[in-house]
């Protein structure tokens, strides 16, 4: 799981001196592989949040709110752009 602000399970977690509540984007245990390659292009920076937000969700229409889910993460996490 990760942590993100939009789906899922609420914690609380602290970033640096900042006390945050998040949420975990829960991933799916066999991710498609399609989608498993588009996440990795975009957790290591190979492709833009956009062409993520697009490309992600291609062969599982329920993957669209885990993919606003991990970019919302990243943004909250400063990592994204």
């Amino acid at each position: 799981m990760l942590a993100s602000t939009t789906m899922g399970r609420p914690i609380t977690a602290s970033v640096g001196a900042v006390l945050m509540e998040v949420t975990l984007c829960e991933l799916p245990e066999r991710m498609h592989p399609v989608s498993a390659y588009f996440l990795h292009e975009f957790t290591t920076g190979g492709i833009t949040e956009s062409y993520f937000l697009r490309s992600f969700s291609l062969p599982n229409s329920d993957y669209i709110p885990l993919g606003r889910c991990l970019v919302d993460l990243f943004r909250v996490l400063g990592l994204g752009g």
